[in-house]
């Protein structure tokens, strides 16, 4: 390995850059105390390694409560708006605050200065957050529109670990969620005077709407037609969910989604004219370098971009980082992506504080630092060696730069997905396509359009990109259907195992530049932030314990069991009629591998409705599991058949349960089968849902009721099973329809809980269920109002109950109200931007 005499690697911080880490740690320690804390004293620490001299302490601890200050100053002071009732429609206006287009046809609308009326009561949440599914025209921002919807709170999926949804939408100033369907559904707001038609930014909106327009009809109704759509002008509108799933599953979903990576290759095709103009005018190198005309050239292109996209954020975010970087260049400065990667970062951070807890910033910053970080290894390794030079010196650069992002982004990737896509090859095929003949060729197609008689030179060029896009969607079809695209799940890191990642990675780098200057301290730092999490993971699987978690997944259902020994069973995994918003895959699996390994001993689905089924097809892809039993009802579609192909995959066979089966786990646990009758057909799928008794010790800990009625509690009744439990998840989720005194009285609970979305929380209206609960002092908790809610069992102690909100009080009887509740109608997707 050639190294130069000052050595490759990360250079030593400067001062400013360090106190800019610690007033971010700071924000960070506002919604994660000691996180944020253990972070800065790692940023502390690490000084060690790439400086001779150490930060003082006292520095870093005031702007580390500076930035905490800061961050709390400028945080949204939403108004304290009630959830409404979702059965309520309210007439909502509001203005256009940002806009996006979503795959399946949908558009992801902002609003502020949000009124909503019904009757007499009328709300001002500050913002809301509407998809407009099947949408017509789009409206401009800064208008204002009406539509009617009901209302929906931001919070949901409210599992230990996961991501904070409705922090996501908080931190925007969004307050409550709303959904609306059809071309007609959102319409301008009477009376409404937004801008000015004759203003500057209102003709430039305008001229981008036509170009848009016209990009989109001359591109094929093809999914390549669609990518090059949504790379050009950041529609995604045109994308159907397959293709997606198909890009992310093949490590491409970033190319998707306008980020630093196309702004990059516009970058890349300023730096290519720079070489042509100095070519035919190499007198010009004598006046401006090169690497400075590139900048000059690159700049009004990436502005053309953003102005085409329509602006996002996240190509904006690029943008600052970009011109960062060209305005140290412009200066003659050294080590500019260093540099100016923190500072594009602290002047985002200094805008919006909050920024530090966005995914696509988060994502952006670690990509880059991380190349800075370990690229020069990379390049060290191959300078010099002729073959790599002549030959494989731009794929495997290519390559070495997407295996460089993807090592850097793995610790935070697998605690936001718990999935990891290690297909690197398509990045050889698709980002030289995207970067050479793609991109250029749309770009080119563009500005025929503005020609004179050039509609067909611009079809052509069109098409030919959408060929490339199809070749591409083509071939990963076909990897997919060879087995060549896996995914796996990983155990997804607590936070100490993030930290030591970065540790570890920092320290890598630096022994790269100089060995002598890493210390061995650090290393094992690193390394004890790595393990520690694990033996905790140990200790908790020797507890001699049960553990029942029932997680929020929305209108659903999704039980976890965790045994003594670590052994879990996972009976239902929710699921929604969205078509891209995959509740295993953003939820459940999160959820089950938060410290925990992807491996389950035991699946069991209760009835085949899609909302206990459809999240149970990831887990059963991508993770380890031993065995699956069902009442011998299969799911229909698609979803069953992705189901037997996963479990055919995995070499298991399903196993139907009935009455009187018992699963047997150890000599202490079991789950017993005290519903379905065995060969008795159910005209309702609900009536012959599996009903199984959890049993530890000979002691019975819970009832788990799936979407059992009234024919299967006669079914109970006479067959005489013992019902008694400690803990009574309700059927149903809740519903009055399945309200029962009899089942309440058989089993006797300490405490019940319903697994549901808003629409069916059974103590947020007042109605029987909860009166029925309530006169009984039984607590009642409901994963719409408590999030996640985990019952632990320990020998010799009463059931503990651990709900993820504050326990709210039952409210006392009221009226009952007609019933509205339905599993199957369609909710807005929980998701931000729904897939």
């Amino acid at each position: 390995m050639r190294r130069s005499a000052s050595g490759l690697g990360p250079p030593p911080l400067y001062g400013w850059q360090i106190l800019l880490l610690a007033f971010i740690c700071g924000v960070v320690a506002l919604r994660y105390p000691l996180p944020g804390a253990a972070c800065s004293a790692a940023i502390w620490g690490l000084t060690m390694v790439l400086r001779s001299r150490v930060m003082g302490v006292l520095p870093l601890l005031a702007v580390f409560a500076l930035g905490a200050g800061y961050g709390w100053l400028r945080t949204p002071n939403l108004p304290e708006v009630p959830s409404p009732d979702p059965f309520v429609k309210f007439d909502v206006r509001g203005r256009v605050d940002t806009i996006e287009t979503r795959p399946e046809g949908r558009l992801q609308i902002v609003l502020d200065r949000v009124e909503a009326r019904a009757g007499e009561r009328v709300l001002h949440p500050g913002g809301v957050a509407l998809v407009w599914d099947g949408y017509g025209q789009p409206p401009s921002i800064g208008r204002e529109i009406a539509f009617r919807s009901s209302l929906y709170s931001v919070d949901g999926f409210d599992n230990a670990g996961a991501w904070d949804f409705g922090a996501h939408w908080r931190d925007r100033g969004v307050g409550l969620r709303a959904y609306a369907r059809g071309e007609d559904a959102v319409r301008a707001a009477e009376g409404a005077a937004g801008e000015e038609r004759g203003s500057v930014l209102s003709a430039l909106d305008g001229l981008r709407r036509r170009i848009v327009a016209a990009v989109g009809r001359e591109l094929p109704e093809t999914p390549g037609g669609a990518v090059v759509l949504a790379l050009l002008t950041g529609d995604r509108s045109r994308l159907d969910s397959g293709t997606v799933d198909l890009f992310r599953r093949a490590g491409l979903a970033h190319t998707l989604a306008l980020s630093g990576l196309h702004l990059g290759f516009v970058v890349l095709f300023g730096s290519g004219l720079a070489f042509l103009v100095t070519l035919l005018r190499p007198g010009l190198l004598l006046r401006v370098p090169r690497r400075k005309l590139a900048v000059l050239l690159s700049a009004p292109l990436a502005l053309f971009y953003l102005w085409l996209a329509g602006f996002p954020l996240s190509l904006v975010r690029a943008a600052l980082m970009f011109a960062s970087f060209g305005l140290l260049l412009l200066r003659g400065r050294g080590r500019p992506l260093l540099d100016g990667l923190f500072l594009a970062l602290g002047g985002i951070v200094l805008v919006w504080p909050l920024a530090v807890f966005d995914i696509g910033l988060e994502f952006s910053v670690l990509a880059v630092a991380a190349i800075g970080l370990l690229l020069p290894i990379h390049t060290a390794w191959f300078s010099g060696r002729t073959v790599y030079g002549k030959v494989l010196r731009y794929p495997l650069g290519v390559l070495a730069v997407s295996l460089c992002a993807t090592i850097g982004l793995l610790p935070l990737s697998t605690w936001y997905f718990g999935v990891l896509s290690p297909n690197l090859l398509p990045n050889l095929v698709w980002l030289p396509a995207l970067g050479l003949v793609v991109l250029p060729l749309g770009a080119v197609s563009m500005l025929a359009l503005t020609a004179p008689g050039g509609e067909h030179a611009a079809r052509l060029g069109f098409e030919t990109a959408a060929f490339f896009a199809d070749r591409l969607v083509a071939l990963l079809q076909h990897a997919g259907h060879e087995g060549l695209l896996p995914v796996y799940a990983l155990l997804r890191p607590r936070w100490p195992e993030i930290l030591g990642a970065g540790v570890l990675l920092v320290c890598v780098a630096a022994w790269h530049r100089r060995p002598g200057r890493v210390r061995w301290s650090a290393v094992g730092l690193g390394a004890v932030l790595l393990l520690l999490p694990h033996v905790r993971l140990l200790l908790d699987q020797s507890r001699d314990r049960v553990v029942l978690d029932v997680l929020d997944v929305g209108q659903g259902q999704a039980l976890c069991v965790t045994l003594p020994g670590g052994e879990r069973v996972l009976v239902d995994g929710g699921g929604f009629r969205s078509r891209t918003f995959d509740v295993g895959r953003a939820v459940v699996g999160p959820a089950l591998t938060w410290g925990a390994p992807p491996r389950l001993n035991a699946v069991a689905l209760t009835h085949p409705d899609m909302d206990h089924y459809k999240g149970l097809l990831h887990p059963l892809r991508s993770f380890v599991v031993d065995s699956f039993f069902f009442n011998g009802l299969w799911p229909a579609g698609g979803w069953g058949r992705g189901m037997r192909g996963a479990l055919e995959a995995q070499g298991v066979t399903p196993v139907t349960l009935a009455a009187g089966d018992a699963l047997i786990f150890s000599d202490d646990v079991r789950l017993e089968v005290v519903h379905p009758l065995r060969g008795k057909e159910y005209p309702e799928t609900n009536d012959g849902s599996l009903v199984m008794r959890l049993i530890w010790k000979d002691r019975p800990l819970a009832l788990l009721m799936g979407d059992a009625g009234h024919v299967a509690f006669a079914d109970m009744r006479r067959a005489g099973y013992a019902l008694g439990a400690e803990v009574l998840v309700l059927p149903h989720h809740g519903s009055r329809h399945n309200y029962s005194e009899w089942l309440y009285d058989a089993v006797s609970p300490r405490a019940a809980v319903a697994s549901c979305g808003e629409r069916m929380d059974p103590g947020g209206r007042g109605n029987r269920v909860a009166r029925a609960f309530a006169e009984r002092r039984v607590p009642l908790y409901s994963t719409a109002e408590d999030g996640e809610v985990r019952f632990i069992w320990e020998r010799g102690e009463a059931v503990r109950i651990v709900p993820r909100r504050a326990v709210r009080i039952i409210p006392d009887a009221g009226s009952d109200e007609p019933s509205h509740e339905s599993g199957d109608s369609e909710a807005p997707d929980g998701k931000p931007g729904g897939d």
